[in-house]
Parts: C-alpha cells; structure tokens; sequence
C-alpha cells in the first residue's frame, strides 16, 4: 500500500484525539461520582474506559482483516463502510442509524447545558423552556450556514472553555477553600449503576477510531493514539471528577449545566457560564453537521451501487469524525493526495471542508464559491433552487427536534447523558463491533479462544448495560 506524505504524524493525530474527546460529558461527571462514591467510581471508571478502549482497537481490527481479504482501505475507511462490507444493508442501516440518533442526542445535550448557562446568568422569571425555544431561531440560522470550513478555530476555543474556564475555574474554587462541607462517600451501591451511562457518555469515541488511525502516515500507531489518547483524556476527567466531588463542589441542585450550577455565584462564574454556552451555539452546526450530510445524502444523492462481503466498488466514500460529542462526515473522492490542512481541520472539528484537493480549500476562496470550485473539491450541489428549499427545511427540522428534545428532557442534563450512555452508546461501542468482527471472520465458530473472550465479553458488556438502564428508567 502506498503511503501517502500528506498524511499527519502520530503526535498531530494524538493531540486532536484528545481535543476531541472533551465535551459536555465531563461536566456531569463530578455529579456523577456522587452517584458511585470515590472508590467504587474509580472502579467502574476504570472498566469502561478499558471497554471503550478495547472496542476502538477491535475495530481498527476489523478494517485490517478486511484489507486482508483485498478490500481496498478508502472503501472501508469509516465505520458504517466497514458495518457494510462486513454485515451487508443491515449493518450499514444500523451504524447509521446509531450515528443519526448519537448526534441528536449529542445536540440536544448541548442545547440543553447552553440553555441552563445563559438561564444563570440572565435570571429572568421566565418558564425554563423559554431559553432553549429562544436558541432555535439562532442554531437554525447557524446550521443553514452553508460552508462552515472555517469554523475548525471553534475547536480550540470549545478546548479552552473546557480547561481554563470550567475546569481552571472549578479548581480555583476549590483551592480557594470555597466549598463549606462535603458528604463524599467511597461507595454508593444503590445508585452505582447511574454511573456507568453518564461515564461512557463522557468516554466512548467509536467512530473516530478509523478517521485517526487512517489520518496517519505511521498506520501501526494508530491503535497506541487510540490506547495512550483515551488513557491520558480519563485520567484528566477522572480527577477532575474525584475531586470537584470529594472537596464538596459538586454538592449542589444540578440541574442543566453540571458544574457549572456548582461554581459560586460572581463574575468569573458569569464569564465561564457565558463563554461556555457561546461555544456551544457556535459549535453546533459542526455537530448537527453528520446528520445533515447523512441525510442529505440519502435523500438528494442515493447511493448509485450497493456494497457487501462480496466486495465494494463506489468511486467515493464517507470519511468520519465524531469526537467525544460530534461526528464529522466528509464526502471523498479517490485520489493519491490528500490535503494535509483540509486532513487537520477535519480532525479537530472542521464541517465542510475538502480533502481530495490540494488547492480545494483556496479554490474556494479565490472563486467565490463557484460550481468549478465545489465540484472540483468534492461537495455536491443542490440540482435546482426547490432541493435548496428542502434542504434548508431539512436543517431546520433537525434543529427544531433537538430543541423539543432539550425542552422534554428539562433540565437534568445528568439524567439525560445517562439515559443515552446506557442505550445507544453501548449499541455503537460494545454490540455492533463484536458482530463487525464475527462477520469478517466467517462466524463464531472460526474464532480463536482469545477472540471468543474478547467478543463475547463486549456483547455481555452491552447487555448488562442496557439492562441496568431499563432498570434505571423503571425505577
């Protein structure tokens, strides 16, 4: 195979892994660990980053059994690709689906810890769900942007609310001696199966497993970003999360935003508040962006041939990235090089950008955005100015769901990442790529006794999960 020079090095693809992987989930997780004590929180912290690491590199896996049965790597380079070629329509539809609904929620979470920020800070006496309603017409003017290339500096900005503002903040509180009292406990049994969605929420990154790894130049450093990224992000949030509880500052009435409910009332908590809901506004049509790009593909441009096992033969394919909270989908053409500035802005949170043209991106710039330059660089555009109508409804319906989703959820956004951590991230974590691995391997019984271990301990994994979050939800 030959290796492309564009490509970015491992250390390029390590720090982007790690940007990524914060998101909306850590600020829950100090509430969290309330729910599982110090001790027993560590534990079952412990045993689901080591299943979302397992499921990452299992399905890196997955792609190199393919490649070995003569599949070519840009045909199985994402996730539902490989679901595809491995399961067949089923697998496809499912991973898809998955990926739809992840996004959604994902969407809806930050609609929902947006919301609360801005409820802190303005304290009008208004109903709650007038916040989130009043975010609609803002997100739906922002998700019809139609090139968001630009947008990749969003990333850096969302990673520095994260470190500087909430946690920065958060530790100069607690430095400080502002907590008054704690009631931490080292274990809470009753509630400790509350703790395992809202961990994995914060945690598993699927989907982003085949982007890095075939971002790099250096192939067989993947699955070591995926291991040593993943270990270093759970140490951070796992610490951060231990001790905003154990000092106390997580001993509040959350409601919408996690800690950022606990922070002291004053002006450097306003600040963080309100930086933090801006990233999230303006970050969320990078993060609707996969769903958008999903269904206006299956919508205005069907795919023109079906792929399965007996081999994959479309001249183009689907390159994703989804981070912690977001998936980014880019349609490709084959080609020998590919863009490393386009390659970078995908990785760290860039919608809408190129990567089957060198001068794509300054194409663009320097054209006006002609029909040359779109399609040259890869993006399709709408046949007529009715398509451009649907499409723009389209974008906004999925805008007006997350909205009617945050206002339904109210706002217990503990409550919410809990319930998706227990459902749908299980699916797309530990179901689907044990039965991706199965499938390519020609069934169960052509497993060896390591990778029956492996596979079979994933699937368990799911189904003690999902059943504590029926239980959770019963209850």
């Amino acid at each position: 195979m030959k290796q492309n020079s564009s490509r970015g090095g491992s250390w390029a693809a390590f720090f982007n892994y790690v940007k990524s992987l914060f998101g909306a989930g850590i600020l829950v997780l100090p509430h969290a660990f309330g729910d599982a004590g110090i001790i027993a929180g560590v534990l079952v912290y412990s045993v689901a980053v080591a299943a979302c690491i397992v499921s990452m590199v299992l399905i890196i896996k997955c792609k190199h059994i393919a490649m070995s049965q003569g599949v070519e790597e840009e045909q199985i380079a994402t996730y539902p690709a490989l679901a595809k070629y491995a399961i067949g329509n089923a697998g496809f539809w499912g991973v898809t689906v998955i990926v739809i609904a992840l996004e959604l929620c994902f969407c809806t979470g930050w609609v929902i810890v947006a919301s609360d920020n801005i409820r802190q800070v303005a304290d009008f006496n208004i109903p709650e769900f007038v916040y989130p309603l009043g975010l609609f017409p803002i997100l739906a003017a922002l998700a019809c942007i139609r090139w968001l290339s630009q947008l990749w500096l969003l990333s850096l900005f969302g990673l520095v609310v994260y470190t500087v503002g909430v946690m920065g903040s958060a530790y100069w509180y607690i430095f400080t001696g502002h907590p008054s009292a704690t009631s931490a406990t080292w274990w809470k049994w009753n509630t400790l199966p509350t703790f395992f969605g809202t961990a994995l929420y914060g945690l598993e990154a699927i989907l982003l497993a085949l982007p890095i790894e075939g971002s790099m130049e250096r192939r067989e450093d993947g699955a070591k970003v995926i291991v040593v990224g993943t270990t270093a992000y759970a140490m951070l949030a796992g610490i951060f999360g231990v001790v905003c509880y154990a000092s106390g500052l997580a001993d509040c009435k959350q409601t919408g935003g996690g800690i950022t409910d606990c922070l002291p009332a004053g002006p450097l908590t306003s600040v963080v508040r309100l930086a933090l809901a801006s990233s999230m506004i303006v970050g969320y049509p990078c993060l609707l962006y996969p769903v958008t790009e999903i269904l206006e593909d299956l919508l205005f441009n069907p795919p023109a041939e079906s792929i399965g096992n007996e081999g994959l033969h479309s001249e183009s394919f689907q390159a994703e990235s989804i981070g912690n909270e977001g998936l980014h989908s880019e349609r490709f053409h084959r080609t020998e090089d590919v863009d490393q500035k386009s390659l970078d802005e995908s990785l760290i949170g860039a919608c809408g950008t190129t990567g089957n043209d060198q001068n794509g991106q300054e194409a663009l710039e320097s054209s006006g955005h002609n029909e040359e330059a779109l399609q040259s660089s890869g993006r399709v555009l709408p046949a007529s100015q009715d398509e451009l109508g649907w499409r723009i409804m389209l974008r906004v319906s999925e805008v007006f769901f997350t909205v009617v989703l945050a206002i339904g959820a109210g706002s217990s956004f503990s409550a919410f990442t809990n319930v998706v951590g227990a459902f749908l991230i299980p699916v797309a974590g530990f179901l689907l790529p044990p039965l991706v691995h199965i499938f390519l391997r020609g069934g169960w019984k052509e497993l060896s006794a390591s990778e029956r271990t492996l596979d079979g301990a994933l699937i368990l994994l799911f189904v003690l999960v999902f059943a504590v979050g029926v239980s959770s939800l019963w209850q």
